[in-house]
């Protein structure tokens, strides 16, 4: 017995619909996001003592250009210039992508801006690396989050690059400083 027409071309319709389902149910797998995060991830120091934190990406792809703005709490911390010769307050640049260009770079009382741009002529940066260090100063006891509040990254065309953030914590403890020792007192001297 043959086949009526109708019985042709549902196989045939079957059949592509089997074909095109299986074409797009192969998905290229999505590359994982950058991740950029505050290293080390928890730290404490005592009132008086400073820190270095590194502001690092890991896992990302054709990095030319970073924005950042990071946010802490001003009366536990403040950030220690990394250039007084200049006007404002500055964070150390990183390495991760090539600073060529350090578009923004102030702090103030709780946060840090940061925009660096890589020269396009140059290799894109690939991998892991450090975007920024900033150096901390305790001032009073307390914890405070150290939050990446504003993480940007893009590629020489200006694509954003997806990158999840990892913040940080950062606890001061009281100054362990020793009290000042009172003067010895003397006594009068008895009749």
């Amino acid at each position: 017995m043959s086949r009526t027409k109708t019985q042709r071309a549902f196989g045939v319709i079957s059949a592509l619909l089997l074909l095109f389902s299986g074409i797009t149910g192969c998905k290229k797998p999505q590359a994982a996001p950058a991740i950029v995060r505050i290293d080390p991830n928890t730290v404490t120091i005592n009132a008086g003592q400073q820190v270095e934190v590194l502001v690092k990406v890991e896992n990302v792809k054709d990095l030319f250009g970073a924005e950042l703005r990071i946010e802490f709490a001003s009366q536990l911390l403040d950030v220690q210039d990394d250039d007084p010769n200049k006007p404002d307050i500055q964070i150390t640049p990183g390495d991760f992508p090539s600073p060529d260009m350090v578009e923004v770079n102030q702090a103030g009382a709780g946060f840090v801006e940061y925009k660096v741009v890589q020269l396009p002529s140059k290799t894109p940066a690939g991998g892991n690396g450090t975007l920024a260090r900033i150096l901390f100063r305790g001032k009073a006891a307390g914890t405070t989050a150290i939050t990446l509040a504003k993480v940007v990254l893009y590629d020489k065309d200006d694509t954003l690059i997806p990158a999840t953030a990892q913040n940080g914590t950062i606890a001061v403890e009281p100054s362990s400083a020793p009290a000042a020792a009172a003067p010895p007192t003397t006594m009068p001297p008895t009749p």
